[in-house]
């Protein structure tokens, strides 16, 4: 809307159409940052870690730049060498700014849009791998919605795109890898594809190699070049343990279920089942019998160790212990009645001393 105002205004996609379109570029890129760093921080409250500024940004943006169009140059290459593509026209070179900033602008709000908030929210509840088949999804049912689509080659585009990108995310958890391939990837094919690009193309063959009407996005030979490089980098992904797992599994694997020890005072229903499932099976007991219970283990007294008779932490010495009780003698106790009796006074009774009873 600013551009637009601004062309109306100062006209500047007359005479000079490269400031428009550079305008469109720039304006486009900082307001859909913006808003992307303004959710995060008001909604989610987290730093904003999927735009790093600095070096490592550029190189990631080549590096994504590098491999899109490395792969829009081998399908068409690939269809060259077999006869399928051949270029009948040139059209203007100004057509690069519209395609440039259009493209440009679009890669970048897709990316924020599909990996930044669906990819991203997606992969932290369902996990690396359905995250991946949603994206593909996701992205087949955008390019459906093209016109000159098929069932074909929109899920053609979905496993291209929707995987590819989603593993550039993956690998670098940041989102200048992805923008780079998106970016060149839709410029390079409509420039040397699209009838409105640089080149006026004519392809021919098999509707599946060539694409037909929907370009090289329905050709399985871009499908194959996509998803070889798909899987190397999510094995590079694998590799440093990017790959997310499900909440539910992550969360089995961070708290595993315990069996049930009967300390707690409340049991959940899952683990007493599984309790109940891991204990062996009861021998079957007859009807009317008394339940057997089990044997208590003697009850053994114990005594209290002795102190020691002297410390060496300067305390005064203790006393030893006394010994413990004696048994009573099973002897006869008129014995024990000796030493009375004889203390007892004589009593002399005709010339013979009897003692008192």
């Amino acid at each position: 809307m600013a551009v637009k105002l601004l062309r109306n205004a100062f006209s500047l996609g007359g005479s000079v159409p490269a400031i428009y379109y550079a305008s469109y570029l720039i304006v486009s890129v900082l307001v859909a940052c913006l808003v992307y760093r303004a959710y995060v921080c008001m909604v989610e409250r987290r730093p904003v870690t999927e735009f790093p500024q600095g070096p490592g940004a550029l190189r990631e943006l080549g590096i994504g730049v590098f491999i899109g169009a490395a792969l829009v140059a081998a399908t068409v290459g690939i269809m060259w060498l077999l006869g399928y593509y051949r270029v009948t026209q040139a059209n203007a070179w100004t057509v690069a700014f519209v395609l440039l900033a259009n493209d440009g602008a679009g890669a970048f709000v897709e990316e924020i849009i599909l990996r930044g908030i669906v990819f991203r929210i997606t992969e932290e509840r369902l996990g690396t791998w359905l995250a991946l088949a949603l994206s593909a999804l996701l992205f087949a049912l955008l390019h459906l919605a093209s016109p000159a689509a098929t069932v074909t080659s929109a899920i053609l585009a979905g496993l291209e795109g929707g995987i590819l990108l989603s593993a550039a995310y993956v690998l670098t958890r940041r989102l200048w890898l992805p923008v780079g391939i998106h970016f060149a990837w839709d410029f390079l094919q409509d420039v040397l594809v699209s009838a409105n690009g640089l080149v006026r193309p004519n392809l021919t063959g098999p509707s599946l190699l060539s694409g037909g009407d929907s370009g090289i996005e329905g050709s399985i030979l871009a499908l194959l070049l996509c998803l070889m490089i798909s899987a190397y980098l999510i094995l590079l992904a694998r590799q440093i343990g990017h790959i997310v797992q499900p909440s539910w599994r992550a969360a089995r694997e961070r708290d595993p279920v315990l069996p049930f020890d009967g300390r707690s005072k409340q049991a959940p229903i899952f683990i007493l089942a599984r309790r109940k499932a891991t204990l062996p099976p009861r021998a079957p007991r007859a009807r009317g019998a008394a339940r057997a219970l089990p044997a208590r283990p003697p009850r053994v007294a114990s005594h209290p160790p002795a102190r020691p008779s002297g410390s060496c932490t300067g305390r005064e010495p203790s006393l030893p212990a006394a010994p413990p009780p004696r048994p009573p003698s099973r002897a006869s106790p008129w014995v024990s009645l000796a030493p009375l009796w004889r203390s007892l006074p004589a009593r002399r009774t005709g010339g013979t001393a009897v003692r008192r009873a």
